[in-house]
């Protein structure tokens, strides 16, 4: 009897046409059987020519499926995948992202070992065009300084690990459906607020370091920073809905934004402000200084003394004003305090 399990992977996808390809062929150069594996790309209606590259290679690789998911949310795509999935283990998958060959039979592998409802691996982050910007935006993304603990981002992990939240989780598909899948509520960080539950209901979430993945940083200047804001907003964003979609070290952005502009403003009624701000500045561009300089002698390379500083204060600026800005949104929708009061009471 085949004991092999069955494997659904499920990718959230809009307007992927650069990347697609890529992904689709490194998931069919699975060492895993592949007439164990299904994929199915939730698709948003996309328009860059992404539809037609997936249907190419569906009549090619049967394995393959397009579904539509017009709502454009990834939640919304990954219950879309979830309830269309023949596979006993369901794989979150990335349109940014390529996976070694042993990726699949690796997650199901550390499944199967470990006392685990969910386990994921390590980032290897790499620009989605080799710019120096671009460059610079997956070392800061790879550092401590940039990423503070997310260990598989920054690393070294040499042992499985219990952490708070892994990239592209894999988890059985009766696991998902007994929390209830994903909070349609939540367009994108879904996954943060699907970690945030398990573990609230004492669930486990393993990294295992043998699980690598290349991930691909958006790489203009432009791009990164939309991302990086969009990504911020939703932290607080969601708090009206009671429920938590980040982790403590994505709250650091917004308290260094808010003591640089609180401390700006208020500097003129009284000194103690000014002194405040520059603190605030001072200290953030001293430590941004030293690991620019410990990237640039690490890649042996000068440019990154100007790049890296730039790359840190688009990351950090563009996180914590997207973090305030869906503050203010949550504030006018008026659903804040309620929000608010029925997490503190364990409604989220």
């Amino acid at each position: 009897m085949d004991n092999t399990p069955f494997v659904s992977i499920v990718i959230p996808c809009l307007n992927e046409a650069k990347n697609i390809r890529e992904v689709l062929d490194s998931i069919l150069d699975q060492d895993y059987p592949t007439d164990h594996i299904d994929v199915l790309i939730a698709d948003g209606l996309s328009q860059d020519g992404t539809r037609e590259i997936v249907r190419e290679y569906s009549l090619r690789h049967p394995l393959i499926r397009l579904e539509d998911n017009p709502t454009r949310s990834q939640s919304i795509a990954m219950n879309i995948g979830i309830e269309q999935a023949r596979g006993e283990i369901i794989m979150r998958m990335d349109a940014h992202t390529t996976y070694p060959s042993d990726y699949v039979s690796s997650c199901v592998q550390a499944l199967a070992e470990h006392d685990a409802d969910i386990v994921g691996g390590m980032w290897n982050i790499v620009p989605q065009e080799n710019t120096l910007f671009g460059r610079g935006a997956a070392l800061a993304i790879a550092h401590r300084f940039g990423a503070g603990n997310a260990y598989y981002k920054t690393g070294p992990v040499t042992e499985p690990r219990q952490v708070s939240g892994v990239p592209y989780g894999a988890y059985r598909k009766t696991f998902i459906e007994e929390i209830g899948g994903y909070d349609e509520r939540f367009h994108r960080s879904e996954d943060a607020e699907l970690y945030n539950r398990v573990t609230a209901s004492g669930g486990k979430i393993l990294l295992v370091p043998g699980v690598v993945c290349d991930y691909r940083v958006r790489a203009s200047l432009t791009s990164f920073s939309k991302h990086v804001f969009d990504n911020g907003f939703l932290v607080t964003y969601f708090l009206r809905f009671g429920k938590l979609a980040f982790y403590p070290r994505h709250l650091v952005p917004l308290a260094f934004v808010t003591t640089v502009l609180g401390s700006a403003a208020l500097s003129p009624l009284h000194p103690v402000f000014l002194l405040l701000l520059t603190a605030a500045l001072g200290s953030y561009g001293l430590a941004s200084l030293l690991v620019s300089v410990q990237i640039s002698a690490a890649q042996k390379d000068l440019r990154y003394l100007a790049v890296m500083p730039v790359v840190f204060a688009v990351l950090h600026w563009s996180f914590g004003i997207g973090s305030l800005y869906g503050l203010f949104r949550a504030l006018a929708s008026g659903d804040l305090w309620r929000g608010v009061w029925s997490l503190g009471r364990g409604a989220g």
